[in-house]
């Protein structure tokens, strides 16, 4: 039997309507994991030429549509070029534990760091989805994901005793970041390639998500970044 993916059903659910058949989701799969299903080797041509970038979309959008998927979900994430990055995953501090860090952190070069890697990984997807098939996905981690690298989860902790307005401030950028990034990809890279899903959440109007009720003041300035995204569009 042959499978035809249509993108529409995974809209049909994000616009909280009743598809007429249940699409697949998954919000992550390890590229590792899809060698193994598909017997070829593919996930490290994600870093390699525009070609090698190009081979591993076809693969990595193979599987989806083989596996009767309707989109193909993909995401770049902030974490990966944040400078000094590594504490989301424990063991170590993050690179920012003082507000002498803090003001010494290269923000305003994060937004050209993330495309530098982004865009090409865009384009190669889009430019490999399968018929009837649309990307899901966009800017990947959230608000404290990007605390826990910059700070490490038990220093936040710390840093919320110590250095409340420190503390503040640190969510503040990461807001201020997810906005700028947001904004571009909705206005510049968001094409009919793609469907947006928390990009669509945006522009619904939900806030972004409270991880832990000790971080939602925090979390709460996030959204007033988010909502300027919003007002932009």
């Amino acid at each position: 039997m042959t499978f035809d993916p249509d993108y529409r059903y995974m809209l049909d659910i994000v616009s909280n309507r009743r598809p007429a058949r249940l699409p697949l989701y998954e919000h992550i799969i390890c590229p590792e994991i899809m060698e193994k299903i598909l017997s070829v080797s593919f996930s490290g041509l994600i870093h390699g030429d525009s070609s090698d970038r190009r081979e591993f979309a076809r693969q990595f959008c193979r599987f989806f549509k083989e596996m009767t998927y309707d989109t193909v979900s993909f995401e770049v994430c902030i974490t990966e070029i944040l400078p000094d990055h590594g504490a989301i995953m424990g063991g170590r501090p993050g690179p920012i534990q003082n507000r002498q860090a803090f003001e010494a952190y290269p923000w305003d070069r994060l937004p050209e760091l993330y495309w530098d890697l982004a865009s090409k990984q865009f384009d190669a997807i889009a430019a490999e989805l399968p018929p009837g098939m649309k990307a899901l996905g966009g800017i990947g981690n959230g608000v404290l994901e990007i605390s826990e690298d910059l700070v490490g989860y038990e220093y936040l902790a710390y840093l919320q005793a110590d250095d409340p307005e420190l503390f503040a401030d640190i969510y503040v950028k990461i807001g201020d970041l997810m906005s700028v990034l947001w904004q571009y990809f909705l206005l510049i890279c968001l094409s009919s390639a793609w469907v947006a899903w928390n990009g669509i959440r945006l522009m619904a109007g939900a806030g972004c998500w409270a991880p832990r009720p000790c971080l939602r003041p925090c979390s709460d300035l996030c959204c007033c970044s988010f909502r300027k995204v919003r007002a932009g569009l």
